[in-house]
């Protein structure tokens, strides 16, 4: 070996979850460039000199060496959790990591851009002050999963998927019914301009078989609360699914009465009947308008 050179750098994944917040798990690495060079021993034949030699024997010499060709390689090995340290997200998101290297989005500021529902897939550019961006490409199945093998598989895609990390589980469950499925999404009855209205789904299936798939999504004719998805996934029988959703309330939002419906759907199509309807009030912010 000629040499080591060490360059701090870090890894990120996504972080189990359990309150319907995106978390991140932020690593230590330090990136090792070895560089090396191939090292012969230097032989000498003896025998085979004359015609009647039948033997051909090689020996080394003493205290002599052939170098051969220089190479480099790289290793990155896990130092530790990157603990009590500022990252960005995006550019906009500012996250900070607690004594295990976790960081919380407890804004939900990054599920937005998966309000589309035809974004399946996004990646989050995680970057710190002085070691660079991290890309962390990430997945939001909420149709045609395949059933991830036994074992490992698992536990990979909670570390990409941001739905299978909050614990929802959507792999497809073609035996399923919605049948004794219950559905409640309540929220305050007042909010005001410049806060946090706070809407929080419980499914409940009382029904023989599992729910698969279970979405829910707000329409209004107030920008601010349309287009907001409400995640559920597969709800087994006999057991209930929390998710609360948090919306900011824009301080230009309309004053008075705002009126939301939320729709259901699951693995066999829309749920017409189970549609929800909410009624609130925007105030003026505490500031006054």
């Amino acid at each position: 070996m000629l040499g080591t050179d060490h360059k701090a750098a870090f890894a990120c994944e996504l972080a189990p979850s359990s309150d319907s917040l995106l978390r991140f798990r932020m690593k230590r690495i330090d990136v090792l460039e070895i560089r090396e060079v191939l090292v012969y021993e230097a032989v000498l034949r003896v025998g085979g000199e004359t015609a009647d030699a039948t033997e051909v024997r090689y020996q080394t010499v003493p205290g002599k060496t052939i170098l051969g060709k220089r190479t480099t390689r790289s290793e990155r090995r896990v130092v530790g959790p990157f603990a009590d340290t500022e990252f960005t997200v995006n550019g906009v998101v500012s996250i900070r990591t607690d004594h295990k290297g976790v960081a919380v989005d407890s804004e939900q500021r990054l599920l937005l851009d998966f309000d589309s529902l035809g974004a399946s897939t996004g990646e989050f550019r995680i970057t710190h002050g002085e070691l660079g961006e991290v890309v962390l490409k990430v997945s939001r199945r909420i149709v045609g999963r395949v059933d991830p093998k036994p074992g490992s598989s698992v536990v990979k895609m909670s570390a990409t998927d941001i739905l299978a990390s909050m614990g929802y589980n959507y792999e497809l469950i073609r035996t399923s019914m919605h049948d004794g499925l219950s559905l409640k999404v309540t929220c305050a009855n007042e909010v005001r301009r410049g806060s946090v209205l706070v809407l929080t789904l419980m499914a409940t299936n009382e029904g023989e078989r599992s729910v698969s798939n279970l979405l829910l999504r707000t329409f209004s004719r107030h920008p601010w609360v349309t287009g907001k998805n409400l995640y559920a996934g597969s709800v087994a029988p006999g057991c209930r699914t929390e998710f609360r959703r948090l919306v900011k309330v824009p301080l230009d939002a309309q004053l008075g009465d705002c009126y939301l419906s939320v729709g259901v759907w699951d693995v066999l199509g829309a749920i017409p009947g189970d549609a929800v309807r909410i009624r609130l009030k925007v105030l003026a912010a505490v500031d006054g308008e």
